[in-house]
């Protein structure tokens, strides 16, 4: 028997997963608290950008189209890439590659192939910066769609359905690309912190952006009469350009899941857990227990000698190996 199961080598993850799927039974309640939940944030989103989504139909030229004031689409602009920017500080703060609590208590510390293990979850990773890429690459769209200069034939204040796919392409390809950069970044604590500091920049220009077009006419009339001159060629280039990050990024993750630090995924598989169940309980001061626990992790326990304080840990958690109790 022993000789049989060595030939057949160590499970593979999928199979592990099949068998506990097969075993797993959901109440009812689960699978409707799901779909509510689901309901209504599609509700709730929905309403939330109908008004945007609906500046679409209002493409009209260079001067804008319904008396379409230039500093509100500079403003709404920079809402989006303020968006994008807080969106990408929040998945560093979390992970963004991160298991289940199962998961990253189990199958990430047994001997079976890290990529099998970590594939699933940086999939879904790439799935959720794709689709919000693509919300935001049509909401930039939507944001300056009163001042495009239509194709001809593509009829009257209708932004062509060509624009709208490559707006959508071109969103999700960058900000998959931010996010995977993201994930390439999440072993070392340095890189992360850059990351973090760039998109509290990009979040700061885009809010001096909107107040400075809120001020000034000039600065508003120079970004609105850029987006007259975008074409299809432009939303093409962009796409493409978006596709290819994508993609440089996506292999080189496949690359580095393999070698993936397991304390690194757990570490962001916990605060992940911890943030879902406070969303899930509206529990809001969890989250500073969140802060708290992210503050400790990164510290250790320096060791005191014998000629202070006789051996053992010093009564302070410093960075430093030094102890200075």
């Amino acid at each position: 028997m022993i000789t049989s199961a060595v030939a057949a080598g160590p499970p593979r993850v999928a199979a592990i997963r099949s068998f506990i799927r097969r075993r797993r039974r959901r109440p009812w309640y689960d699978w409707y608290s799901t779909g509510f939940a689901v309901v209504l944030a599609v509700i709730l989103l929905w309403d939330l950008l109908a008004q945007p989504f609906g500046r679409l139909g209002g493409a009209g030229g260079v001067g804008g189209a319904g008396g379409t004031d230039p500093a509100q689409a500079v403003a709404g602009a920079a809402l989006v890439i303020g968006a994008a920017a807080g969106l990408l500080v929040l998945a560093q703060a979390l992970g963004p590659l991160a298991l289940s609590p199962a998961d990253a208590a189990w199958l990430l510390l047994t001997p079976l192939d890290r990529r099998d293990v970590l594939r699933r979850p940086a999939a879904a990773t790439a799935g959720i910066a794709v689709a919000a890429g693509g919300v935001l690459g049509v909401l930039a769209l939507a944001m300056a769609g009163p001042f495009l200069r239509l194709p001809a034939g593509a009829g009257a204040h209708r932004v062509p359905w060509t624009w709208l796919m490559l707006s959508a392409v071109g969103g999700a390809g960058f900000f998959a690309a931010a996010m995977l950069a993201g994930v390439l970044a999440q072993p070392w604590p340095r890189w992360r912190v850059r990351l973090r500091a760039a998109g509290a920049v990009v979040g700061v220009a885009a809010t001096v952006g909107a107040v400075a077009g809120e001020r000034w006419n000039v600065v508003s009339r120079a970004v609105t009469g850029s987006f007259s001159g975008l074409n299809t060629g432009s939303f093409g280039l962009i796409a493409v350009a978006a596709v290819a990050a994508a993609c440089a990024t996506a292999l080189l993750v496949r690359r580095m899941l393999p070698h993936f630090p397991a304390d690194v995924v757990r570490a962001g598989s916990a605060r992940t857990g911890t943030v879902l169940l406070a969303a899930a309980f509206l529990n809001v001061p969890l989250l500073t227990w969140i802060a708290e626990d992210s503050h400790w992790r990164g510290r250790r326990l320096a060791w005191c000698g014998p000629a202070r304080r006789g051996p053992g840990p010093c009564c302070w958690p410093r960075r430093s190996s030094t102890c200075r109790c």
